[in-house]
C-alpha cells in the first residue's frame, strides 16, 4: 500500500503546495575541451543531511569523484550540506542522461537530461555544439485537480491565521484539499491500471473509479467529525490526528478500488503488476514535486569563440570575448515541457591551441 502525505496538515500552516523554504540547489560547471573531452563539476547543496530534496545524486559507482562538506548557516542550529562531484568524459564517451544509480531499474523515474556534444568540421573551422534537454515531466494531470478544488476563494481563506478561521471555513479548506488529494489518487490508480490492464474489459477501471469516488463523496461529507476529534488536542497531537484520519480515508478508497478490480476478475499477475506500477507512479510524482523546489545554475565553457547560444547570461573578459555561459532556472521549467540548453562555438582553422581554452580547461 502506497503511503500518503496528509492534506490536513496544510490547514495548520499555508496552502503552498510546493517546497519553497530551504531550497535544494545544484550548481554545475561544464567545460568542453578542444579534443572533445567534457569535464563536469557538480555541486549539490541541501539543508538536509540526507539530501532528501533531490531525486538522484551522483555516484562513485558511476565514475564520479565525490567530496562532502558541512557549513554552518546564520542560525546556530542550521547547517548547509554539500556534495561535490567531478568527472571527465573521454571524446565520444556518452555524456550523462540522468544521475540514477548504475543498474537502477527505475532510472526513468529520475530527472532525464540527455546531453550531447557534436563536433563538425567546416570550411571556416571546427564547430562544437553542446546540447542538453531536460525532458518534460508530467504535472498538469494532478495539478489540474488542485487548481480545480483549491480555487481563489479557498486560497484566500488559507491566507488567514488558523485561529481566525471559522468552523465552516476550516471545513471548506479541508474538503477542497481532500478532494484534490482524492483525485490525485484516482490519477495514480488509473495510470497504473492502464499500464497493466491489457485484456480487461473497458468498464473494469471505470467501475473501480466510481467505487472509490463514491466512498470519498460519503466520507468527505463527514469532516466535521474529524475536526471534532482532532481540534481539542495540542498541536503535535492534532497534526498526528489529522494525518491518521485522512490517511485512513485514503486507504479505504484504495481498498475499495482494489476490491472492485478483484470483483471484475483481475488476475494475480495483473494485480502484482498494478501494485508495482502504482508504486512507480507515486514515486515519479514525488520526484517531480521535489524537483519543483530545486534551483539550477549551470555554467558552460566552450572552446574557441561562442557564436550562438540560448543562455540567460554571458560572461566576458576585458576584450568582450565570451568566456562562458550561465543558465539559471528551477525545477518547474520542465513540467509538461522540455527545457533545452544549447551553445555553439567555433575554433578557427589557424587558431593556436593556447587560444582555444583547452589549456585553461585542462588546469581547472
Amino acid at each position: 500500500m502506497m503511503t500518503h502525505r496528509t492534506v490536513m496538515l496544510t490547514l495548520l500552516g499555508t496552502l503552498a503546495l510546493t517546497l519553497v523554504a530551504g531550497c535544494p540547489f545544484r550548481k554545475e560547471r561544464i567545460t568542453v575541451m578542444r579534443d572533445g573531452r567534457v569535464r563536469m563539476q557538480l555541486e549539490y547543496e541541501s539543508p538536509s543531511e540526507n539530501f532528501e530534496g533531490f531525486d538522484a545524486l551522483p555516484s562513485a559507482d558511476d565514475g564520479w569523484s565525490l567530496a562532502r562538506r558541512v557549513e554552518k548557516e546564520d542560525k546556530p542550529d542550521e547547517k548547509r550540506y554539500t556534495i561535490e562531484a567531478d568527472r571527465t568524459f573521454a571524446p565520444d564517451e556518452p555524456l550523462p542522461q540522468n544521475l540514477a544509480s548504475p543498474g537502477d531499474r527505475d532510472a526513468d523515474l529520475a530527472l532525464q537530461f540527455p546531453t550531447t556534444l557534436t563536433i563538425d568540421d567546416r570550411a571556416d573551422g571546427t564547430y562544437y555544439t553542446f546540447r542538453r534537454v531536460y525532458t518534460p515531466r508530467r504535472w498538469a494531470y494532478v495539478q489540474h485537480w488542485y487548481d480545480t478544488f483549491v480555487d481563489d476563494q479557498v486560497k484566500k481563506l488559507g491566507e488567514k491565521k488558523v485561529e481566525e478561521l471559522t468552523r465552516d471555513e476550516k471545513e471548506q479548506i479541508v474538503q477542497a484539499l481532500a478532494a484534490a488529494e482524492a483525485f490525485k489518487q484516482i490519477e495514480f490508480t488509473d495510470q497504473a491500471l492502464n499500464a497493466c490492464g491489457a485484456g480487461l474489459k473497458p468498464e473494469t477501471g471505470l467501475l473501480a473509479r466510481r467505487a472509490m469516488l463514491s466512498l470519498y463523496e460519503n466520507e468527505f461529507d463527514h469532516f466535521s467529525a474529524v475536526l471534532d476529534a482532532c481540534e481539542p488536542l495540542d498541536k503535535d497531537a492534532q497534526d498526528q490526528c489529522f494525518e491518521q484520519e485522512v490517511n485512513a480515508i485514503l486507504e479505504q478508497g484504495y481498498d475499495t478500488y482494489v476490491q472492485s478490480l478483484v470483483d471484475s476478475g483481475l488476475s494475480r499477475a495483473q494485480f502484482a503488476c498494478f501494485e508495482h506500477a502504482l508504486d512507480r507512479e507515486s514515486r515519479y510524482y514525488e520526484n517531480t514535486k521535489k524537483l519543483g523546489g530545486n534551483g539550477f545554475e549551470i555554467d558552460v565553457e566552450m572552446p574557441g569563440t561562442i557564436v550562438a547560444h540560448n543562455a540567460e547570461k554571458e560572461h566576458t573578459d576585458r576584450n568582450d570575448r565570451i568566456t562562458h555561459l550561465t543558465w539559471q532556472f528551477d525545477g518547474t521549467a520542465f513540467r509538461d515541457r522540455s527545457f533545452e540548453m544549447l551553445a555553439v562555438s567555433r575554433v578557427d582553422r589557424d587558431a593556436p591551441a593556447r587560444d582555444t581554452g583547452s589549456d585553461e580547461n585542462e588546469r581547472r
